[in-house]
């Protein structure tokens, strides 16, 4: 159960740093544009993962007619890299760490069996996208639904319909993991008292001093 676990986007969001492209973005832009964007931006990429979710289940669904180019695209670029899903939308839970999070999928991509996830966007973040995998990747590790030797890759979606859809894959795990337990360890610094006041039992244990 997720109850009293914390949210490994929150996580990200309140304790690692906010990449400079986005902080220029806050800066030039007000507050109620920079809000109408977000929302619109989150109900388009919902609506993506819905259709990118449906293609992998092979369900019978209408695409809107303007995600049918993308999802064209979208269900050959899964032939070409030979994506074999095994665990679609799996909430991932970490009772070593205290944090919960749901990927897009765990499944064989290239051959190799690996922790993905969907980004439907034109600004690559490498950093957050790294993080948010990593803890994905150790919390299906700590449950048993992956090996050690799992990996990490993020698949680009982008919204520009010239550009083409790709992934990145990630090889430097510990470095990963690591940079996400920091913004872990930060994020429980920043929100002590109001942590304490839910008693999250995991705010006393830094998370970087890992137990082999």
């Amino acid at each position: 159960q997720r109850e009293g676990m914390l949210s490994v986007t929150t996580i990200i969001d309140q304790g690692a740093p906010t990449p400079q492209k986005l902080r220029n973005y806050w800066k030039r832009n007000s507050e109620r544009k920079i809000e109408k964007t977000l929302t619109e931006a989150g109900n388009v990429g919902t609506k993506m993962h819905e259709v990118v979710e449906n293609i992998l289940t092979m369900d019978n669904f209408d695409i809107p007619e303007e995600f049918q180019s993308r999802a064209q695209e979208f269900q050959e670029y899964t032939e070409s890299v030979a994506l074999s899903p095994e665990k679609i939308k799996k909430t991932l839970i970490s009772k070593r760490y205290g944090y919960a999070g749901t990927t897009d999928l765990i499944g064989i991509i290239e051959g190799k069996m690996a922790v993905i996830d969907w980004k439907h966007t034109n600004f690559y973040a490498r950093e957050k996208f790294a993080m948010q995998l990593a803890a994905y990747r150790m919390a299906a590790i700590e449950m048993g639904l992956v090996e050690d030797n799992c990996g990490m890759v993020c698949v680009i979606i982008p919204k520009d319909p010239t550009r083409k859809i790709k992934h990145y894959t990630y090889q430097h795990f510990d470095s990963c993991e690591t940079a996400f337990l920091r913004a872990l360890d930060s994020m429980k610094f920043a929100h002590y008292y109001q942590l304490d006041a839910i008693d999250w039992k995991w705010l006393n244990e830094p998370a970087l001093r890992r137990v082999s």
